[in-house]
């Protein structure tokens, strides 16, 4: 992973030295007062919607989960009155309480894969939950230090081109990295098995 993020950002570099060299544009040239308004402004409305892309999976996935194990508490509260009371007490039981309860079931029972299956689905619930945290949290950190940065934009612009050029490069390899993070937390999420 760290392999391929190196190999992109050296293909970046090298490709912004080319363009740099064959029109001979000067550093001076290409900053204006207002390059930091636009770019930072750019980049947090870029980051407002992955912000959004990424609830929107996250938020579909956990919603087709749910409805599988709400299937599942169906068919077992529809079956008999019996059943039905261990599903309304196995709803109701912590993750680890429900293991030792699927641990205990019969394997030739047929009632045994409802229970498995709703246990398996929360335990991926469970596990999305987890994961969508991480790109969460990189992306508002991103945004809130992009906000920062388009504050006091025309102070780095004054403060000198090479500190100017400096900033825009690291809050751009931090957005490579958050969505490097991004990407592949949404291809874990397409990944998994179907609901």
């Amino acid at each position: 992973m760290k392999k391929y993020i190196l190999t992109f950002l050296l293909t970046v570099l090298s490709i912004s030295f080319f363009i740099y060299l064959i029109f001979n544009i000067t550093l001076s040239q290409t900053f204006s007062e207002n390059t930091g308004l636009y770019f930072f402004s750019a980049l947090i409305q870029a980051n407002a919607a992955i912000f959004s892309i990424i609830g929107v999976f996250y938020i579909f996935r956990l919603q087709s989960i749910q409805s599988a194990i709400s299937d599942i508490f169906n068919a077992l509260y529809n079956e008999n009155i019996n059943i039905r009371e261990y599903a309304e007490q196995f709803k109701n039981k912590n993750s680890d309480d429900k293991k030792l309860f699927v641990n205990k079931l019969s394997v030739e029972d047929p009632i045994s894969n409802y229970y498995k299956n709703w246990l398996e689905y929360e335990l991926e619930q469970n596990d999305i939950k987890d994961k969508i945290k991480n790109p969460l949290i990189t992306t508002v950190i991103l945004i809130v230090l992009q906000i920062i940065f388009l504050i006091i934009s025309n102070g780095i612009h004054s403060s000198g081109i090479w500190f100017e050029s400096i900033s825009y490069l690291l809050i751009g390899l931090f957005q490579i990295y958050v969505l490097v993070i991004v990407v592949n937390s949404i291809i874990s999420i397409i990944k998994r098995k179907n609901v």
